[in-house]
């Protein structure tokens, strides 16, 4: 039973690839301020910290993959660092953003933009 669970995603998706269309890649341009490698400095979770933050196109274009860090500090003994995708929902007309982090945070999120 455990080979049938574990087999049947791929099935699924071995299907939809025989229909699989191309479909037209997000307009990042608003927000390529978040590719390549830039920081920032503020309080996170009560502790004054430096974030820096990775930004790269991934999946063919269609997202924005975000990983970022803040170090050990006295103020925050065990650091930080999160794993993000941006991407675009073209049914929703909405963007979408993904995260994880090493504190074992989850978000999905959706807006019509960003400020």
């Amino acid at each position: 039973m455990r080979r049938f669970a574990f087999a049947l995603p791929f099935v699924v998706l071995a299907a939809g690839v025989a229909e699989a269309k191309e479909y037209k890649r997000p307009d990042f341009s608003s927000l390529k301020p978040l590719l390549g490698s830039w920081s920032c400095e503020g309080t996170f979770s009560g502790a004054q910290t430096k974030l820096t933050v990775t930004g790269k196109m991934d999946f063919d274009g269609y997202y924005i993959n975000l990983q970022g860090s803040a170090p050990k500090s006295k103020d925050l003994p065990v650091g930080y660092r999160f794993q993000a995708y941006v991407g675009w929902d073209d049914v929703a007309k909405t963007w979408i953003g993904v995260s994880v982090d090493s504190w074992g945070g989850t978000e999905i999120a959706k807006g019509k933009g960003f400020v």
